[in-house]
């Protein structure tokens, strides 16, 4: 009886213990599940904040790509802005290079003349001097040229007033002409009526 009853305060005991243990357990599993859950809603909330970082970079990214887009539209722009400016460049070019070639060659036209101008103007000099020895012969000349060329216009002066007065003597002639063929043509019809009466 007692060895029964020992056993069962053996049994008991073995049933206290594991209910500790199992209390123990049992909290260390509550615990574990605090801190799961926890765990949990701290990687939710990171995932959340993850997610709006990933939405955030997926903006950003679109937007640097439209940014990029309209940097590489604006960069054809300007490099095709570019290409006609350099065409207009090289024709403005080859204008004044040909425009210099011009210049160049009317300058050597230029110093070529200067040259032949200035082998005359020595032979000019040359002459002057000569006729610097003949110049009181020369104005004794002019002199009397003039006198002469002054007799010529007055001469000419009368001749246009001869001439004027002829072409008035002319006109009035002809006017009178006129006149007297009325009058012959006149008479003549005048004959040819009489002619007729009779």
């Amino acid at each position: 009886m007692a060895a029964d009853q020992k056993k069962v305060n053996e049994k008991i005991a073995e049933l206290d213990a594991t209910k500790i243990v199992i209390s123990d357990f049992q909290a260390k599993l509550k615990a574990q599940s605090e801190e799961s859950t926890a765990a949990i809603q701290n990687l939710k909330q990171i995932h959340q904040i993850t997610q709006g970082q990933l939405k955030l970079v997926e903006r950003a990214q679109k937007m640097q790509s439209t940014e990029a887009l309209m940097t590489i539209s604006n960069l054809q722009s300007q490099f095709s802005n570019l290409q006609q400016i350099h065409g207009m460049t090289m024709s403005q070019l080859q204008t004044t290079k040909m425009e210099k070639e011009s210049l160049e060659a009317q300058l050597s036209a230029k110093k070529k003349s200067f040259q032949e101008k200035t082998v005359e103007l020595a032979v000019l000099k040359s002459v002057e001097s000569e006729l610097s020895t003949q110049s009181i012969k020369s104005s004794v000349m002019i002199q009397r040229l003039q006198s002469q060329l002054q007799t010529a216009k007055d001469e000419q002066q009368i001749l246009e007033i001869q001439i004027s007065v002829k072409e008035g003597l002319l006109q009035q002639n002809t006017a009178e002409l006129a006149v007297l063929k009325d009058v012959q043509l006149e008479m003549s019809m005048q004959s040819a009526k009489a002619s007729v009466s009779n």
